[in-house]
């Protein structure tokens, strides 16, 4: 009943605006991080997404309406700039903000606090995994249900340019059907950074695509700083 506390709020917040000039979500408590021996291990997800990383997302949101002859369409929303900055990082628990950056139709700025345990599923995350394991992709984005997600190409991955930096990576895709909502992702095979996230139901669509917050700044050639 509480899966969606965050993720509800910033899509209310979003889907509302066409009745309401302006509105704020509720930001989500301290995280709380469980541990025991239950808790997830360290894996190469350290060795990207690290103290200090920053994320950033141009994020678009579409409303999905079908009239009466019973054909859909979709009609933009909002969009803004998702950005998610890592404070914590230690034994694949992470923790952080999350900034909502408007820059088209009515939403209010935004910072909520998350957190993360890779691996598994996260009620309060919302947007793109933070991270994919390349060599068990399907497993490691669990956020969203573990072990229901379909890879769509070869696990080794296409390789294609990099429109920011000029260089080839090699980009895989997978995708999660379930009851009323569809979830595609598109990760580099190296790294493992989400280089696209999309989320349809029959009300909305919502996409996330990764960029770089400076070309000069990266260390790689996906959409994060990484100290």
């Amino acid at each position: 009943m509480q899966k969606t506390l965050l993720r509800g709020s910033i899509l209310l917040s979003i889907l509302i605006v066409t009745c309401a000039s302006a509105v704020t979500a509720v930001p989500v408590g301290p995280p709380q991080i469980p541990g025991g021996p239950a808790g997830p291990t360290a894996s190469g997800m350290e060795n990207i997404i690290k103290p200090g990383t920053i994320l950033t997302y141009d994020a678009y949101v579409s409303e999905i309406t079908t009239d009466q002859y019973g054909i859909s369409s979709q009609s933009p929303v909002v969009s803004f700039d998702w950005v998610v900055k890592v404070e914590e990082a230690s034994g694949g628990h992470y923790a952080g903000t999350a900034e909502l950056i408007p820059r088209s139709g009515t939403v209010e700025s935004q910072v909520h606090r998350w957190s993360y345990i890779e691996g598994q599923q996260n009620p309060d995350w919302y947007g793109p995994p933070l991270w994919v394991d390349p060599g068990s992709p399907a497993e490691s984005a669990g956020t969203y249900g573990k072990g229901t997600w379909q890879l769509l190409g070869d696990p080794m991955g296409l390789k294609m340019p990099n429109p920011f930096t000029g260089t080839e990576q090699s980009v895989n895709q997978m995708e999660m059907r379930g009851p009323g909502i569809r979830r595609y992702i598109s990760y580099d095979t190296d790294y493992g950074t989400v280089l696209l996230y999309t989320e349809k139901t029959d009300q909305y669509f919502m996409s996330f695509w990764s960029r770089p917050l400076n070309a000069g700044g990266l260390t790689g050639p996906f959409g994060g700083l990484v100290p």
